[in-house]
């Protein structure tokens, strides 16, 4: 393999900086595995309970704001969480974008598609990856 080409592929730019691939994989590798090997290194500086993401811990931290509330610029009801406000919002504005591969009936929430997978249609295990 030619010297420069393969030079082209052995390096990446981080934050402005020329980093080698490998650091970059193995970085990313890194997250992945800790977020399916149980660990749970994000800790709420409230109440010590644990998260395996940031963005987790971000989401639970924001129920210990008294106060802090995120408003439906439609209806006005102020909603606790930045997910359930999003869950909210979608409900105004009718996007069931998770569809039943057996019947065609539409969802909200991923969650909510499984319940009715299982509940329904009686499938299990794999056949619930939707």
């Amino acid at each position: 393999m030619n010297e420069a080409l393969f030079n082209i592929f052995a390096d990446a730019i981080v934050d402005g900086r020329i980093v080698p691939l490998v650091e970059v994989i193995e970085s990313c590798v890194g997250i992945q595995a800790s977020t399916h090997s149980g660990e749970r290194p994000y800790v709420c500086t409230i109440c010590n309970k644990s998260y395996k993401t940031s963005s987790l811990r971000t989401a639970h931290m924001d129920t210990h704001i008294e106060g802090k509330t995120f408003k439906c610029e439609m209806c006005g009801k102020s909603l606790q969480t930045r997910a359930c406000y999003r869950n909210h919002v979608k409900r105004h504005l009718e996007q069931r974008n998770h569809e039943c591969p057996v019947c065609g009936k539409k969802f909200f929430q991923k969650c909510t598609l499984r319940v009715h997978l299982k509940m329904v249609h009686r499938l299990s295990g794999d056949m619930l990856d939707v």
